[in-house]
């Protein structure tokens, strides 16, 4: 029942066109980049953006000093690599701009401290509603992966979850950034 919901409700955002505006995706930046949580993270997961998602590809050039990091759909996993302004992207299977795995380093998920994670919604409780697929549940959810989830997209009142999906530590959307209640960032900020 979950997932037709969640599949009723991706379609309903789809016809709805809830787009994160140019102007938005600035403001975001700017919020961002003043959470301590982001300002300690060394090594970020950042992702490229689909159209009408937050473009935060800025801060590569605003953030130079931390280490970035872009998933590639490899099979129905994640593969991560390091950027560097001379390595070439591709476009990937779902029309996402993805990283050359010839050129790219390949950077274990342990490394990352904080994963950018996208999405069509999520919920003040810090639930995602993602594209499908489940790929950023499964590189969430494994037992590599310890760093923190800052969800970036639209806010909705629910989004329906099932037991493989994986909350965020924090939002931030169009409205604002907010912790998620319960969080290991509302539990103890100042350890992250």
């Amino acid at each position: 029942m979950k997932e037709s919901e969640k599949s009723a409700l991706r379609d309903r955002l789809r016809r709805e066109a809830i787009l994160v505006t140019a102007e938005a995706s600035k403001i975001m930046i700017d919020q961002l980049r003043g959470m301590p949580w982001f300002q300690r993270a060394r090594s970020v997961l950042l992702f490229h953006p689909l159209s009408g998602e937050a473009d935060l590809i800025p801060l590569l050039e605003s953030e130079s000093a931390k280490r970035w990091v872009f998933p590639r759909v490899d099979g129905e996993n994640l593969s991560l690599h390091e950027w560097s302004q001379t390595h070439p992207w591709h476009t990937g299977s779902f029309g996402i701009r993805e990283p050359d795995p010839m050129t790219w380093p390949k950077v274990s998920p342990e490394e990352i401290d904080l994963a950018l994670v996208p999405g069509l919604a999520f919920d003040s409780l810090g639930r995602r509603l993602g594209r499908g697929k489940g790929f950023y549940d499964r590189f969430l959810g494994s037992k590599e992966f310890r760093g923190l989830k800052i969800g970036i997209g639209p806010l909705m009142e629910f989004v329906p979850t099932e037991d493989h999906d994986i909350g965020m530590d924090a939002v931030l959307a169009p409205e604002g950034p907010f912790l998620v209640s319960g969080s290991v960032l509302d539990k103890a900020p100042e350890s992250r």
